[in-house]
């Protein structure tokens, strides 16, 4: 700036230097008889003078100019130093505050105790999970990692505004509880990726998350939140890629605006108490891969807009209320790869080149070609998507494997639908199937397990008397202690005296490891009786 002024202020100047010049001349006008030579004598200091004024009036206000430059820098550094350290003094309290309210000296990193977080170190970048970077030539807190270092309580509200420029706050897999406070969402306005799955936190999303507009990653998985999805924060998260709020008890119907989530590539939303229609704007999110809403109470149709998510590679729609068909235009899904659908109401078929798909990725998770795996499974390929109609399997509603196949319903009975897990409350107990009251299997499966009991102790109790003559229950009158073929009378068996005899304890190799030494010369006829006698115990 200081040129433009020098420029402006010359010609300024010159023009008053030149109108007192031609006064001069009229005011000497009577002496018009002096000799030309006096005049230009006369005339030259007038001239010398004229351009020595116009020669230092730049240089005086190049000067002045400079001068006032040079001040105003010193004070606008000095105003960014102070600036600095009141920035990086609200930071430290900030996180000292923090570390109060969550019981900071109980925190733990890898087995170890953190370093710095006291007052006595005035360098908070270099604490234990801080993370610094520089922001308008400035340092400051971009980061905090704190997941899995046994944090307690409640999430502060004040400690928020102050840090203004935290990217990534990282707070998984702790013992934080209570509410999600607002000052989060107005604080952290740039904010990238927010974890704190795994906690005991409850209450709803708070509506200051709108704010994050630069958010891409959202952990708050296996918490406690309720309530439903906020439209007006949903429709904010332009650059949202990852969103993850299964294990919850969200409630409500998802908003029609989810579609907004253009950049969306992750979104887990089972396992809550969602309700209503799938919205179709589903099918707005084009670099959408998984798409997880199991475990819910969805009760619509499926929308056909997902078939325009040709990136879709998981789609879990299990256990809701949704009715209707799968759409024929899923066939030109070229990347789904896990299509679950059962325990719901639908009916019909699956399009063969998903069930082709399917197998395919079934096929490399078993490490088998395409083709074996399609001969292992036979016609009924679509069988390890879905149970047709009239089958079922109450394991999962679908094959998990070649010896797992869907079953019949029993005659009288049947299933409309998918994926059946049942036909009119007949259950297949097979792999851990559960079963309602009164079904009868847990009756005949107690029943075996008793009578197993029942046979091992009278088969143990015999033994103890033909080897011992004592039984189970004490020393049998006029018996005497059997010995196999070949041993000597006065050769006590090995563990015979223990205390596991007469107590009624099991008896098991645990009590006497060389137990079965003793044994070695027993005919094949008795060991044979021993070892199903063992093995009966064991059992």
């Amino acid at each position: 700036e200081t040129p433009k002024e020098t420029a402006a202020t010359t010609p300024a100047t010159t023009p008053a230097v030149t109108t007192a010049e031609a006064t001069t001349p009229a005011v000497t006008t009577p002496a018009a008889a002096i000799p030309s030579e006096t005049t230009a004598a006369v005339a030259t200091p007038a001239a010398t003078t004229t351009t020595q004024t116009a020669a230092t009036t730049p240089a005086a206000t190049a000067t002045a100019a400079a001068a006032t430059t040079t001040t105003t820098t010193a004070a606008a550094t000095t105003q960014a130093a102070t600036a600095a350290i009141s920035s990086a003094d609200k930071e430290r309290r900030a996180l000292l505050a923090f570390y109060d309210d969550l019981n900071g000296s109980q925190w733990i990193r890898s087995g170890r105790p953190f370093t710095g977080w006291n007052a006595n170190d005035t360098d908070h970048c270099l604490w234990d999970g801080v993370q610094c970077g520089i922001r308008n030539k400035q340092e400051v807190v971009i980061g905090l990692f704190l997941s899995r270092c046994r944090l307690t309580g409640t999430l502060p509200a004040a400690t928020w505004t102050d840090l203004p420029h935290l990217r990534d706050l990282h707070l998984a897999s702790n013992s934080l509880s209570g509410a999600i406070p607002e000052t989060l969402g107005e604080g952290l306005t740039e904010l990238v990726t927010l974890k704190m799955e795994k906690n005991q936190l409850w209450g709803t999303l708070p509506r200051s998350f709108a704010k994050m507009e630069l958010l891409e990653g959202l952990w708050l998985e296996k918490n406690q939140l309720s309530g439903p999805l906020p439209a007006e924060v949903v429709g904010k998260w332009k650059r949202l890629e990852r969103l993850y709020l299964d294990g919850n008890a969200l409630t409500g119907t998802l908003p029609d605006n989810v579609g907004d989530m253009v950049s969306l590539q992750m979104i887990h939303l089972g396992s809550n108490l969602l309700m209503g229609t799938i919205p179709s704007s589903f099918g707005d999110c084009q670099n959408l891969l998984y798409l997880e809403l199991e475990h819910n109470s969805f009760n619509s149709t499926i929308p056909d807009s997902l078939s325009r998510l040709k990136r879709l590679e998981v789609l879990l729609l299990e256990d809701n209320r949704v009715d209707g068909t799968v759409p024929e235009s899923f066939s030109s899904l070229n990347n789904l790869q896990i299509f679950d659908i059962n325990r719901n109401h639908l009916t019909g078929t699956v399009p063969k080149e998903i069930c082709r798909r399917a197998n395919e990725y079934l096929a490399k998770l078993m490490g088998e070609s395409a083709a074996e795996f399609q001969r292992d499974a036979g016609k009924k390929s679509c069988d390890f998507v879905a149970c047709p109609p009239n089958t079922y399997l109450s394991n999962r509603g679908k094959r998990f494997g070649p010896d797992s196949p869907c079953r019949k319903c029993p005659k009288g009975t049947g299933s409309p639908y998918l994926g059946s897990m049942e036909c009119q409350g007949t259950y297949d107990g097979y792999a851990g199937g559960s079963a309602p009251a009164g079904d009868g299997h847990q009756f005949l499966i107690f029943a075996g397990v008793v009578a197993a009991l029942v046979v091992g102790f009278f088969r143990y109790d015999r033994h103890l008397r033909r080897s011992t003559g004592t039984g189970l229950g004490g020393a049998v009158s006029g018996r005497q202690p059997w010995n196999p073929p070949g041993r000597r009378n006065n050769v006590e068996l090995e563990g015979a005296s223990n205390p596991a005899f007469s107590s009624g304890s099991v008896f098991t190799s645990g009590n006497n490891p060389n137990w079965m030494s003793s044994w070695a010369d027993t005919d094949a006829n008795e060991r044979e009786v021993q070892q199903l006698t063992t093995v009966t115990i064991n059992s």
